[in-house]
C-alpha cells in the first residue's frame, strides 16, 4: 500500500470516528457501505435501567381469626351407577343423573360456585364472599370427570375444583394428560395437587412426603403451567409433619375430608368438606 493510500485510509478512519460520536453508525456488510443515521445535536443517550418484571402482588394475610360459612362439596366417581357397580366403584360413586340434578339445583336456587383460590384469598384477607357461595371438589382425576362431570358442569355453568394425583394420569380409569390439559383450558376448571401417587402421607417419612408433594407440583407446573398454592390430602390423611411439608413446598391452604361448612383461618391447612352421595342437595341443608 502506497503512502498516499495509507494517508487516505487514516483520514477515512478519523472521519468515521468523528461521525460515530455525533451519529448512529453501522455497516451494511452486504452493500459494503456505512449507513449513517442522523442524531439530534448535543443529545446524550438516556440512562436505561434494567427492565424488572414486577412480581405478582402477594396476598397479605390479615392477623386474627376469620371464618366463612362456605360448603365445599366432595365427590369422587361420577358415572352411571350400573357402570360403577360393574367396575367396583359404587361405594364412592354419585350417579351422573343425580349429579346433573344436584348441579341443576345449585344453578336454579341462586348458588354461586367458586374456585379454591377465591375462598383462600377471602379467608386470608378477611373478605366476605357473595351469599350462597359453594365449592365443588372432585378428587382423584378419574376419567368420568372428562366423560360425565365436566359436560354437566358446562351445562349449568358450574366451577369444578379437581384434585389430581399426577402419577396416576393415563392409568386405567384415570384421565390422560391430554384430557386434563383440555379441561384446564376452561374457565370452569381449576386443578390442584393431590400428590404424585395418591399416597397416604401419614404413612410416609418426611423425605417420602416431600417427594410426593414436590413431584406432583413440578408435573402440574411443567404440563399445565399450574402454580396453585392450594393442596388436597389423599384420604384426608394429615399429621403435623405432613402440614409442615406442604407449607414448605409453598402451599398456603389445604383440603381435608373433615365434615362441616365453616371455613376458618385457624385451620386453613385443613379446610372442611362435605361428602355428597346419591340424594338431593336439600337433604344436605341447601
Amino acid at each position: 500500500m502506497t503512502i498516499k493510500r495509507l494517508l487516505t485510509f487514516f483520514i477515512f478512519l478519523e472521519v468515521v470516528s468523528a461521525i460515530s460520536i455525533a451519529q448512529n453508525v453501522f455497516v451494511d456488510n452486504q452493500a459494503n457501505q456505512l449507513i449513517v443515521i442522523p442524531a439530534v445535536a448535543n443529545e446524550m443517550p438516556p440512562l436505561i435501567s434494567p427492565t424488572v418484571t414486577p412480581a405478582p402482588t402477594a396476598i397479605t394475610p390479615v392477623p386474627g381469626e376469620f371464618c366463612l360459612d362456605v360448603p365445599i362439596l366432595l365427590y369422587h366417581y361420577i358415572k352411571p351407577l350400573p357402570l360403577a357397580e360393574k367396575l367396583g366403584h359404587a361405594a364412592l360413586t354419585v350417579d351422573s343423573a343425580y349429579f346433573d340434578e344436584q348441579m341443576k339445583y345449585l344453578n336454579e336456587h341462586g348458588y354461586r360456585t367458586a374456585s379454591s383460590e377465591e375462598l383462600v384469598q377471602a379467608l386470608l384477607t378477611h373478605t366476605q364472599l357473595p351469599p350462597k357461595t359453594v365449592l365443588i371438589t372432585i378428587d382423584d382425576g378419574y376419567d368420568d370427570v372428562y366423560d360425565y362431570a365436566f359436560p354437566i358442569a358446562k351445562k349449568y355453568n358450574i366451577v369444578l375444583n379437581l384434585m389430581i394425583p399426577t402419577g396416576l394420569l393415563g392409568k386405567p380409569n384415570y384421565m390422560t394428560w391430554d384430557e386434563l390439559k383440555e379441561l384446564s383450558q376452561s374457565e370452569l376448571v381449576h386443578i390442584y395437587n393431590h400428590t404424585n401417587s395418591h399416597a397416604e402421607l401419614t404413612q410416609l417419612n418426611r423425605e417420602e412426603k416431600t417427594h410426593e408433594v414436590h413431584t406432583a407440583k413440578e408435573q402440574l407446573s411443567n404440563q399445565l403451567g399450574n402454580n396453585t398454592v392450594v393442596f388436597s390430602y389423599p384420604y384426608g390423611s394429615i399429621d403435623d409433619e405432613s402440614i409442615d411439608v406442604v407449607k414448605q413446598q409453598g402451599y398456603v391452604a389445604g383440603f381435608s375430608t373433615k365434615g362441616g361448612t365453616e371455613q376458618c383461618t385457624s385451620f386453613i391447612m385443613t379446610l372442611h368438606r362435605t361428602h355428597i352421595g346419591n340424594s338431593n342437595l336439600d337433604g344436605y341443608g341447601f
